[in-house]
């Protein structure tokens, strides 16, 4: 197989599928600006938006604080793009704001108890 007349950045020869003239896309002198326009296009698209949502304003030590978390968790995933991957994350996400309430129930259940107890006792 035939191989691109160009040169890696680390000097080994380039093994990409040459055109006419013997280079690949990116080591054609007569394309170095589409190339280079290419390879900033590439970088511009790999590159991550960092989020500017701010964390939720909740404790998240108690059940209460964290069915709020998980609420904000929630609806920031709903704005993705629909897709399998969403999908699982907000199912996941409903699971786990099951076991929240159930546990805060049982907490509530706890101390409505200690509290009546505690009246018995006086």
């Amino acid at each position: 197989m035939i191989h691109c007349k160009g040169k890696k950045v680390n000097g080994e020869p380039c093994n990409a599928k040459p055109n006419a003239g013997g280079f690949c896309f990116a080591h054609d002198p007569n394309r170095k600006r589409d190339a280079d326009r290419a390879r900033r296009l590439g970088g511009k698209h790999r590159r991550r938006v960092l989020n500017d949502t701010p964390f939720p304003e909740c404790d998240v030590k108690t059940a209460q604080g964290l069915t709020a978390f998980v609420e904000s968790v929630m609806r920031e995933t709903w704005r993705l793009e629909s897709g399998v991957a969403r999908s699982r994350t907000l199912g996941y996400l409903a699971q786990v704001q099951k076991g929240i309430i159930e546990v805060g129930e049982l907490e509530e259940r706890v101390t409505r108890l200690e509290q009546s107890i505690g009246e018995q006792k006086k």
